[in-house]
C-alpha cells in the first residue's frame, strides 16, 4: 500500500460544529486536511486549515454517487485516513469498508459493533449484567404494548427510539393518553421504542470520552458536564466545561470494553437525585458535538485516532485541564430564548469565561458561514428533521 505514505486526513459532513473543531486541530497539529459536506453550507469547508472542499451527493438519495465521489476525492487528494463524522454516515461507510480498504484506512469498529453500541436497549441491557445502574426502561414494539409498559414504568416517562442519538424521535409523557398520542406521532420514525422512567430534569449529566485501540487499550480518555443543553427539556449542550469523574469514567471504560470496542466514543451519564446515583442515558458510537472542548482541554481526539490509524505509537492522553468552559453560540441563544419565552430563568452558573466554538479570531470565516448554515435547515428535508425532537 504505497499510497498510504501520502498523508492526509479525509473528514465528511462539514455542516457540523465538531467537524469544524476536528479540521482546525488537525490543522493546527500539521496534518493535511480534506472537508466534505452534501451542502456548500458548511462552516467546516471554509475553514484555513481545509486544504482542500469538496460537495458530495447525500448517501441516502443517491448512494452510489455518495460511494464514487467520496472514493475519488480520497485518492485525488492523497487521503491516507478517513473520518467520518456523523453516525449515520459512518455506519454507510462502515458497510462499504472493504471498498476503502486498498487505499485508505477507517479506523473505527466494525459496522456490527458500532450498530450495537447505538442500540439504547442493547447498551442498557449490557450495562446492567455488568453492574452499571440503569433507568428503569421496556420496550415497545406496538401500540398494544402501551398500557402493560406505562404500568411497568409509571409516570412522568420517556418514549424514545431504541436507536438513534439526541433528542429527535424523543417524547417526554405524563399519562397515557399522552403516551399514545406521542407514539402515533414517531412510530413510523422507528419500529421499536422504549418507554423509560424520566429522571427528575435537575440531575447533573455527564460525558465520558474515550478512544481505544482494538484490544481494548486505554489511549484517550476525557470528561465534561453539561451546564446548558437546547432543547432545555434535554437536547445537545450549549455550554459545557471539563471535569474529572473518576468513578465514571471507570465504568464508561468497563462498558466499551465488554462492547469489544476500537475508536473513540461518548458514554453519557445523568444523576438520578433521589437516589444520587449516575445512571447510563446512552452511547455515542462517533464523535459527539463538543469535541471542541475536549480539544481545547487538551486532549486532541482527531489528530490522536489520525495518528493511531497511520501506524504512530503515542502515549495515553489521560491528563487534561479541568474547569475549561466552551459555548456553542447558536444553540445557547435558542437555550436562552425557550427559557424567557417560557418564562423560566436559566440555571445559575459562575462568571467563568467560556470558549466558542465557532468563532475564531485566526479563522474568521466559518463564523460568517454559520448564519447561512439555517439555510439546509428549512430547505432541505435531511435536514429539516433536527428541527423536531
Amino acid at each position: 500500500m504505497s499510497a498510504m505514505k501520502r498523508g492526509g486526513v479525509f473528514l465528511t459532513d462539514g455542516y457540523w460544529p465538531k467537524t469544524l473543531a476536528a479540521v482546525r486541530s488537525l490543522g493546527e497539529a500539521g496534518m493535511r486536511v480534506v472537508v466534505g459536506s452534501d451542502t456548500w453550507f458548511s462552516p467546516a469547508l471554509y475553514s484555513r486549515h481545509a486544504h482542500r472542499r469538496l460537495r458530495y451527493p447525500s448517501f441516502r438519495r443517491d448512494p452510489e454517487g455518495f460511494l464514487k465521489s467520496l472514493q475519488q476525492a480520497i485518492r485525488r487528494h492523497g487521503c491516507d485516513v478517513l473520518l467520518p463524522m456523523e453516525e449515520s454516515t459512518l455506519l454507510f461507510v462502515l458497510r462499504h469498508r472493504s471498498e476503502f480498504e486498498s487505499f485508505c484506512r477507517i479506523p473505527f469498529a466494525s459496522a456490527e459493533v458500532v450498530e450495537r453500541a447505538g442500540n439504547k436497549r442493547e447498551m442498557l441491557d449490557l450495562a446492567s449484567r455488568i453492574g452499571i445502574p440503569v433507568p428503569r426502561s421496556v420496550v415497545v414494539r406496538k401500540a398494544g404494548d402501551l398500557p402493560a409498559a406505562a404500568q411497568a414504568i409509571g409516570f412522568p416517562a420517556v418514549l424514545k427510539p431504541t436507536i438513534g442519538s439526541g433528542a429527535y424521535g424523543l417524547r417526554y409523557v405524563a399519562d397515557l393518553e399522552g403516551l399514545r398520542a406521542s407514539y402515533e406521532d414517531v412510530r413510523r420514525r422507528c419500529s421499536e421504542f422504549l418507554l423509560q422512567e424520566r429522571l427528575p430534569q435537575h440531575g447533573q449529566a455527564i460525558g465520558v470520552s474515550l478512544l481505544l485501540d482494538e484490544n481494548g487499550r486505554l489511549l484517550a480518555r476525557f470528561t465534561h458536564r453539561r451546564l446548558r443543553e437546547y432543547p432545555i427539556t434535554g437536547g445537545a449542550s450549549t455550554l459545557r466545561e471539563s471535569i474529572r469523574f473518576p468513578l465514571l469514567e471507570e465504568r464508561a471504560l468497563a462498558l466499551l470494553r465488554a462492547l469489544h470496542w476500537g475508536g473513540v466514543a461518548m458514554v453519557e451519564f445523568k444523576q438520578d437525585v433521589r437516589d444520587g446515583e449516575y445512571k447510563l442515558m446512552e452511547v455515542n458510537p462517533r464523535f459527539w458535538g463538543s469535541l471542541a472542548l475536549a480539544i481545547r482541554s487538551g486532549v486532541n481526539f482527531p489528530f490522536l485516532l489520525a495518528n493511531r490509524a497511520l501506524g504512530k505509537e503515542q502515549s495515553p492522553v489521560v491528563d487534561y485541564r479541568v474547569g475549561v468552559r466552551s459555548r456553542w453560540l447558536p444553540g445557547d441563544l435558542l437555550h436562552h430564548a425557550a427559557r424567557l419565552f417560557g418564562g423560566e430563568a436559566p440555571p445559575p452558573t459562575e462568571g467563568r469565561r467560556a470558549h466558542e466554538e465557532i468563532v475564531a479570531g485566526g479563522d474568521p470565516v466559518p463564523a460568517l458561514v454559520q448564519a447561512a448554515s439555517l439555510v439546509p435547515l428549512f430547505a432541505n428535508r435531511e435536514y429539516r428533521h433536527y428541527l423536531r425532537r
